[in-house]
């Protein structure tokens, strides 16, 4: 949590640093009496988080002015924030593709390597959430990817186990999915696979 905000209703209240605890002071905040008074609290997060983390805050301590009426318990009621069902939960919404791991630099051309991708928003955070469905093309070179047929990504990651490359040369791959932009690996070099010497003696 990077900030934390108590606002009445449009009204900032007050606003801290986050951290474990906030204390708000030099609120001026009424409410009826035997009645209650609704506040709202805003948080604001860094740029990383994880995917439907459930947020809670709890007042555990209240005190009202002197020249006031004071409250019937020293938590003001203990109101809590709840979390039930997606309430208060970090929900990252995937905009991207990304290479989590990336084939090996040198790959023997016709013989199978792996790739993984992730579903992440913009900030390179997993959406653990994204079923997306993932193909795995050429994004530069001219031979044909094997084994990179449309799979359903599970908790946000898939693995393509079994690509291929046909051509001896650098090239780069690229995920694909609807709705996402696509993500392109680093060069890989596919290379014709050399026989192991040996040597043989004849006799008679």
């Amino acid at each position: 949590v990077r900030r934390i905000a108590l606002y009445d209703g449009s009204a900032e209240l007050g606003e801290v640093a986050g951290g474990a605890t906030a204390t708000f002071t030099g609120l001026n905040v009424t409410a009826p009496d035997n009645a209650s008074k609704t506040l709202t609290l805003r948080a604001s997060f860094a740029a990383s988080v994880m995917d439907n983390q459930p947020i809670s805050f709890t007042v555990f301590s209240a005190t009202a002015a002197a020249s006031g009426s004071g409250f019937a318990a020293s938590d003001a009621g203990g109101a809590a924030t709840s979390t039930t069902g997606d309430r208060n939960r970090i929900e990252v919404m995937a905009t991207q593709l990304a290479f989590s791991s990336i084939p090996v630099s040198v790959v023997d051309v016709g013989a199978a390597f792996s790739a993984s991708v992730r579903a992440q928003d913009a900030n390179g955070n997993l959406d653990v959430d994204s079923a997306a469905s993932v193909t795995m093309s050429r994004a530069s070179g001219t031979g044909t990817v094997g084994g990179g047929s449309a799979q359903a990504l599970v908790s946000g990651v898939g693995t393509f186990a079994a690509l291929t490359y046909d051509v001896a040369e650098s090239f780069t791959l690229q995920a694909a999915a609807i709705g996402l932009t696509a993500g392109t690996s680093g060069s890989v070099s596919a290379e014709v696979d050399a026989p192991s010497a040996f040597s043989a003696t004849a006799s008679s």
